[in-house]
């Protein structure tokens, strides 16, 4: 399976960056890649933690400043392909009792390959503006990747982890508010129910 989930990321690679735009696209792109390249503010909430990682591939020396920013996004559309990968195992694997590790694997690729190449999902993943919100829904699959492994080692230590995750979140987009506040309710529902009472307190 791995070697499968291998050559799909290779497709998916090989797919994006041969449709990503050569330089600055539609919307606030121009405004993202101006943000990014000079360390500056965007338009609130000012995505500082995509800025500053966007910094990174802004000094990559392939094509222009945009298109290095392009490439960002594409980079962060395979992270999240394989986070989304491992939470959908993570999930299945705490609803379902089912002992076939192949199935549960076959049916998180399919979805995630369904995800990614969906049109919405394509279309933000090939641009400066789109990465912001690709890079919102990174955040995200960590903090319940966190919180999928504190549920299944009982480690409290990726309960705070999925915690703290969770406080990138809003400030990487507002929209992810709502999601924010679930997986803290998650994460203090069972941290409770794991009879950590310092946790409980902070």
């Amino acid at each position: 399976m791995k070697y499968l989930f291998f050559l799909f990321s290779i497709i998916i690679t090989f797919l994006f960056i041969n449709t990503t735009p050569p330089t600055i696209y539609l919307g606030d792109s121009g405004e993202i890649v101006t943000a990014v390249w000079t360390l500056g503010i965007g338009h609130p909430p000012g995505y500082p933690l995509y800025t500053l990682t966007g910094k990174i591939f802004s000094l990559i020396p392939l094509g222009d400043i945009a298109y290095r920013i392009n490439l960002f996004s594409v980079f962060l559309s395979l992270l999240v392909f394989a986070f989304l990968f491992l939470n959908i195992i993570f999930f299945i694997s705490l609803i379902s009792k089912s002992e076939n590790k192949n199935l549960v694997y076959f049916v998180a690729l399919i979805i995630s390959l369904f995800y990614v190449f969906s049109e919405t999902f394509w279309f933000e993943s090939i641009n400066a503006k789109g990465g912001v919100y690709v890079f919102a829904q990174l955040i995200v699959l960590l903090s319940f990747f966190s919180f999928f492994k504190f549920i299944s080692t009982k480690k409290i230590k990726y309960c705070y982890l999925s915690l703290y995750l969770c406080g990138f979140l809003i400030p990487s987009h507002n929209s992810t508010a709502l999601l924010a506040i679930l997986i803290i309710i998650l994460n203090l529902y069972f941290a409770q129910k794991s009879g950590d009472k310092f946790l409980i307190i902070k």
